[in-house]
């Protein structure tokens, strides 16, 4: 939930955040849902990095919605295309 009320703001024309940071934060599935709705349309981010551990295949494909999704012509342009990393670094302490 507290990952949706970024939303606003990365879907921002204001926002210029080129890398997000989000190690040592696992925030599952429903997180990784909530974190790729939020950017869905955010023109400047570059890099994405957070842990994994806890991400299934349904958080991995919100994350290839994000960038790509052939739903729509318009969806499709609205993809983010800027983005060029998407690490998810997986806990093993």
């Amino acid at each position: 939930a507290g990952l949706r009320h970024l939303t606003p703001f990365f879907q921002s024309e204001n926002c210029c955040m080129e890398v997000i940071g989000l190690r040592g934060i696992n925030f599952g599935d429903y997180g990784a849902v909530a974190l790729a709705d939020g950017l869905v349309g955010n023109k400047s981010l570059i890099i994405l990095l957070f842990n994994s551990s806890d991400i299934t295949e349904r958080g991995w494909t919100s994350f290839s919605r994000l960038l790509c999704d052939p739903s729509s012509v318009n969806s499709t342009y609205l993809s983010n295309h800027t983005l060029e990393e998407i690490s998810g670094c997986i806990d093993t302490s």
